[in-house]
């Protein structure tokens, strides 16, 4: 599905990232109590991380079809498709500012 955005860079975040601070909400809540964060890394397009992916796996990245979404897309156009459109344009950075 991720190569549905075309050029669009998406943000990826580290399963080891998201574990390290919710370990440390736990091990300290006071903390963390109320605290809202943001955890983002690299913003990649599909063939920029496809190329990280093969020089360090020596293979690329598996792909699998992806015909609900694409059904999704074109069968509800003017509600769930216009999330997809809003993630591809740039300059979109709210829901409200795509609508």
């Amino acid at each position: 599905m991720w190569e549905q955005f075309g050029s669009k860079k998406l943000q990826l975040v580290s399963t080891r990232g998201v574990g390290w601070f919710a370990a440390h909400s736990f091990l300290w809540p006071e903390a963390y109590s109320s605290a809202v964060l943001t955890l983002m890394g690299d913003g990649l397009t599909h063939p920029e991380t496809d190329g990280i992916y093969r020089k360090g796996m020596g293979q690329p990245m598996a792909r699998a079809a992806c015909p609900i979404a694409s059904a999704v897309k074109r069968g509800l156009k003017g509600s769930v498709s216009d999330i997809f459109k809003c993630s591809t344009d740039d300059g979109m950075q709210d829901f409200e500012a795509c609508l």
